[in-house]
């Protein structure tokens, strides 16, 4: 810590009381200092009405030339303001390693502009400070396309922290990109059946899905699998949210439809599996005579 001040910037003065609207002004008993692991610093603004408010902090990191007057010179793992880490690569300078990418050796396909604008989300010192640095796209690293989303994942590295990065950017292909790399289109789309379902003649017949971005698919072997599943309460699906298919027929319903439309299938494994819990009374409609 140093009890050197650091230039409050001109966007606190902005800051409004959220009590009372005044502005508000840096607090004098309390001086901003400089925290020399990661550049951070903030300041305590107090009411101009004097309203009765606590106030509040209002926090920045301070320049590299700030740093550099300060502690000397700046860890190559930190990025501050001023630092051009933080920008993005200008089209000129963005290099990648060639193809084929990833664990599946995919053949590439140009980047978005987005892939080169993703912002580093690591903390620094187990402090709440991000990272903030430009990412670097990392291909060869992670790259793999998805058949049944349509889409493109990627991963990417951090030069500056230096700290592993787990996310990673996904987005659609066009249908022309999906024909060429799949040589189907996303319509003609069945599922692969797993090896060992190949052996027992199981292939994959109904398969449900999260419609927004058809993630969580989930394929069943049969209807009776599919709907005697007790891992899932398919009645507590709300319309538009699931999306359910017979790969077969092509045949596609969202779940309440499904639903309605299996109803008598539905309550014979409700029963069921109220029986199998003791909690079914019947009414002795459904009992053998004796």
């Amino acid at each position: 810590m140093t009890n050197t001040e650091p230039a409050v910037p001109a966007e606190a003065a902005e800051v409004r009381c959220a009590q009372c609207g005044a502005g508000m002004y840096p607090n004098p008993d309390w001086p901003p200092e400089v925290r020399e692991s990661d550049g951070s610093t903030s300041v305590s603004l107090l009411c101009s009405a004097g309203c009765g408010s606590p106030g509040r902090f209002y926090k920045w990191q301070v320049s590299r030339d700030e740093y550099e007057a300060l502690f000397g010179p700046v860890p190559e793992n930190l990025a501050l303001p001023g630092d051009p880490r933080l920008l993005p690569l200008p089209p000129e300078e963005r290099t990648l390693p060639p193809g084929p990418w990833g664990y599946f050796k995919v053949q590439p396909i140009e980047l978005p502009d987005e892939a080169w604008q993703q912002v580093c989300p690591n903390k620094l010192f187990r402090r709440t400070t991000k990272c903030g640095a430009i990412l670097i796209p990392a291909p060869d690293k992670v790259f793999y396309y998805d058949e049944f989303t349509s889409s493109v994942h990627l991963g990417f590295r951090c030069n500056t922290c230096r700290k592993a990065v787990l996310e990673h950017m996904v987005w659609s292909l066009t249908p022309e990109q999906h024909l060429a790399i799949f040589g189907r289109t996303l319509d003609e789309y069945r599922p692969e059946v797993p090896e060992d379902e190949e052996e027992d003649g199981a292939p994959a017949l109904y398969s449900m899905w999260i419609t927004a971005d058809r993630s969580q698919h989930i394929m069943f072997a049969s209807l009776d699998e599919f709907l005697g599943t007790p891992d899932y309460d398919l009645k507590s699906f709300p319309p538009g949210e699931w999306t359910v298919r017979h790969w077969p027929t092509g045949a596609t319903w969202d779940m309440p439809d499904f639903l309605a439309q299996h109803a008598g299938l539905v309550d014979d494994w409700a029963k069921y599996y109220a029986q199998e819990s003791g909690d079914y009374v019947g009414d002795g409609s459904d009992e053998e005579d004796e």
